[in-house]
């Protein structure tokens, strides 16, 4: 077999899986909860650990590629940082417990580590990122990305909730939905995450104006 059409074929079953992982994942959630039971969805509960956990790999994933592929280093670090941050941000709860930290002190630390990380290598930063946004990965991340800070937070927005369901509407139908729906997205975000790091264009990735990403 040719190896374009290998690559697809592996491509493809690939995103099947995926599918059907997703699918599977949504399949299940009306065997994890009891009815009137919003304990899977609350503060610190069982989804926001899940989510803390799919960004928390992302990082990882990407904090990997980083240092296999010095050619796109710059750009996999500062996907780590984000993707560190979006974790964090996912644990508010526990950090708000711990007394003078909260979750925005080591999500600012990570933050001003990436704008110096940026500003030191903003030589080979810009020609990653202009390469980056024209592979097939980046548009897997983008629609993690969408789904997390636009699906999620405008489809559960509980004015718009309030006016859809009138006297039905409970605030707790508001998390339920928001919970979902960015766990979804952060799984859309992991996948981007996978697929950026196996996307084989040694070739181009390897070309001299990509820079060494020291």
């Amino acid at each position: 077999m040719p190896n374009k059409h290998r690559l697809a074929v592996q491509t493809l079953t690939r995103f099947s899986l995926y599918t059907l992982g997703m699918l599977a994942g949504l399949a299940s959630l009306p065997h994890l909860v009891e009815p009137g039971d919003f304990v899977l969805f609350s503060e610190n509960g069982p989804i926001e650990w899940l989510q803390f956990a799919l960004m928390g790999q992302a990082a990882v994933i990407f904090g990997i590629g980083a240092w296999k592929e010095p050619p796109m280093r710059c750009l996999f670090t500062q996907f780590s940082v984000v993707s560190a941050i979006a974790a964090i941000r996912e644990m508010d709860g526990i950090f708000d417990r711990i007394p003078v930290i909260r979750w925005e002190i080591p999500a600012a630390g990570l933050l001003i580590f990436a704008i110096g990380y940026s500003w030191r290598h903003r030589a080979t930063l810009g020609p990653q990122v202009d390469y980056f946004v024209r592979t097939a990965p980046f548009g897997v991340l983008w629609a993690g990305f969408i789904v997390i800070a636009l699906i999620a937070q405008l489809v559960g927005h509980g004015r718009f909730l309030e006016l859809v369901m009138g006297d039905d509407y409970h605030r707790d139908y508001k998390r339920v939905i928001e919970e979902i729906t960015e766990l979804f997205g952060y799984l859309i975000f992991l996948l981007g995450a996978i697929e950026t790091v196996l996307f084989d264009d040694k070739d181009h990735r390897n070309s001299s104006h990509l820079g060494n990403g020291q």
